[in-house]
């Protein structure tokens, strides 16, 4: 896959609160050397922006918020780092 589509992956997996699918396409983007601060913004923050934006205009209620939600956090933030995604991992690297 090429870069925008490993980013659309990711992007319409947060839309769809596909975990799988995002937690697929952050592993993705890692294995092809993208490095986390070149597509957070890209993908998964524009993601939940545009899930702001469908939200405001009626076209979202809180239970796709919520799952979207859930779809990008799955990339994120584990209290116990063994377990902690790949994304955790790979921005700790470059710290």
């Amino acid at each position: 896959m090429t870069r925008n589509e490993n980013l659309s992956t990711i992007y319409n997996a947060i839309l769809d609160g596909d975990v799988t699918g995002a937690q697929e396409g952050v592993q993705a983007v890692l294995a092809a050397d993208l490095k986390p601060e070149d597509f957070l913004g890209q993908s998964m923050i524009a993601a939940m922006r545009e899930v702001g934006q469908r939200f405001e205009d009626g076209d979202y209620y809180v239970p796709e918020m919520l799952v979207a939600a859930r779809a990008m956090q799955a990339n994120g933030f584990s209290a116990d780092a063994s377990s902690a995604p790949a994304l955790v991992h790979a921005l700790l690297q470059v710290v």
